[in-house]
């Protein structure tokens, strides 16, 4: 993997990529009716693709949920390699997080791509990643990302080359036709959830504790009732810097292969409604005409209908990018 670089590689056909996205729910108030399920036509759902950066905030906001997901679809970059992320932003402030982040990451990672010879491209992502984090806090303030943060999915594609790196637990799964009238859904990201072992030693040698809270374990200083976080890697989140949380992304890169057909990049609000297997047969369901955007609407909407039936009152923020090759 140190040794990953796109130099060399004829660009080739650009990929076909849409996103959608929707507002979540809060939880109804003690005595308060739950919001009415969305109808599809309310102003819920932001959907992108085509040319060029898609808008930061990825969805209308409805009365008592702005959603803090964001999409961001740039296929050309520089020199032919095209940059596709989903955030998921958290926190009071995690909306102008994610707002900033889109906004602002691009001229960072571009940076790096061009610089990034054989043995370097990813320390130098990585190195674009911290300092967008530093110029993030300068920018908004330490008040505004002191608790306030978001996760990052990312896919760089140039011709059959890809990496994608994973921060936080909004997930990149790998679409795989198996040849055998069979398809294959590999996740190509870990969830970094605080109880993950790696994560979780890094915390501890850091000040902080993770206690068994929720499904991933939350993030606190040792002792104290603070921060709270549920992911160990994310832009944001200053306080929970000091205790182990880190902004600096996982990869993956490999030469794409003829059985690889797509990739599905989501936050959790998809993957705590369907597993990957099913993801992958909903963008399989639109292979044949690469209909990025109706395959990742239809798994937005089949999380949101899975949401409705398991959440009893608060639904997540729900976000989906698909992208064919």
């Amino acid at each position: 993997m140190q040794a990953f670089s796109f130099d060399g590689v004829q660009p080739g056909q650009v990929p076909v990529a849409g996103a959608v996205s929707m507002a979540g729910r809060q939880a109804a108030k003690p005595g308060q009716a739950p919001a009415a399920a969305p109808q599809q036509s309310g102003g819920l759902f932001g959907m992108f693709g085509g040319g060029g950066a898609a808008p930061a905030a990825a969805a209308q906001v409805p009365p008592d949920k702005e959603n803090q997901d964001g999409v961001l679809l740039v296929p050309n970059l520089y020199d032919g390699v095209g940059m596709y992320l989903v955030f998921d932003g958290h926190g009071e402030y995690g909306l102008s997080v994610t707002n900033w982040v889109t906004k602002n990451l691009p001229a960072y990672v571009a940076g790096a791509v061009a610089e990034g010879r054989p043995g370097q491209l990813l320390n130098r992502v990585t190195d674009a990643y911290r300092l967008a984090d530093r110029a993030l806090q300068e920018a908004l303030g330490y008040d505004t990302v002191e608790d306030s943060g978001t996760t990052a999915a990312l896919v760089l594609t140039k011709g059959s080359r890809l990496l994608v790196g994973g921060l936080g637990d909004s997930r990149v799964v790998l679409g795989v036709d198996n040849g055998d009238g069979t398809l294959g859904a590999q996740a190509v990201t870990l969830d970094q959830s605080p109880i993950v072992p790696a994560e979780e030693q890094r915390i501890v040698a850091s000040g902080g504790e993770v206690r068994d809270e929720g499904t991933s374990g939350r993030i606190y200083a040792a002792g104290q009732p603070w921060p709270g976080l549920a992911v160990s890697r994310a832009f944001g989140d200053a306080d929970a810097k000091q205790y182990g949380v880190t902004v600096d992304p996982q990869f993956i890169g490999w030469n794409r292969r003829p059985q690889d057909f797509c990739l599905i990049l989501a936050s959790d609000g998809v993957w705590n409604a369907m597993g990957n297997d099913a993801a992958v047969q909903y963008a399989n369901d639109y292979r044949q005409t690469k209909d990025s955007k109706a395959a990742a609407k239809a798994i937005v909407e089949t999380s949101r209908e899975i949401w409705e039936e398991m959440a009893r009152g608060r639904i997540d923020d729900i976000t989906c990018l698909v992208i064919y090759f």
